[in-house]
């Protein structure tokens, strides 16, 4: 039987520009400096990970995007079947006057793009949208029909949302 004792201190980092649209990925530990009270620390572990993703895209389909319609849905699609990597989640929640679930949340990429396929062959039933009760129910969730939507509250991790809409609110009705 032995004793070992070890420090060893985690420091998860995310490195951006300055002007904060690049990420930078590909670093390496001669990248950093790492300082306790001033005195340089020699770097003995370096592990360059990306933690899974769980994405939420909320898109308006109300009457109101019609005319820019294709330029909401289609970049949705690229983005789910270019972007998002293999170990990372989705869901899809579109929206005029109510919410409605297009996929949950998933890794399935397939399931993913036939949602955005039926938003794309749909078209919208409304006029008005209602964005601020769109927005709580994406981020906290409830129930929808005989559906109850967990939201991405629920979610630990690294988590995102992508928000396309009119920004036009007409029923806000959430507090």
């Amino acid at each position: 039987q032995f004793r070992v004792t070890t420090e060893l201190v985690r420091v998860p980092v995310v490195v951006i520009d300055k002007r904060q649209d690049r990420l930078f990925t590909e670093l390496k530990p001669q990248d950093f400096t790492v300082l306790e009270n001033g005195v340089r620390q020699t770097i003995t572990a370096f592990e360059a990970e990306r933690a899974p993703l769980t994405l939420l895209l909320l898109l308006e389909d109300s009457r109101l995007i019609q005319y820019i319609r294709g330029e909401v849905i289609r970049p949705a699609g690229i983005f789910i079947s270019q972007m998002l990597e293999p170990q990372d989640y989705a869901a899809i929640v579109a929206f005029d006057l109510r919410p409605r679930v297009l996929s949950d949340f998933t890794k399935n990429r397939q399931q993913l793009i036939t949602a955005i396929n039926e938003l794309a062959r749909g078209w919208p039933a409304f006029s008005e949208s209602n964005l601020y009760d769109a927005v709580q129910f994406a981020l906290l969730g409830g129930a929808l029909y005989d559906y109850e939507y967990k939201g991405l509250a629920e979610v630990k991790g690294r988590t995102g949302v992508i928000l396309i809409a009119s920004c036009i609110d007409q029923f806000r009705s959430a507090n």
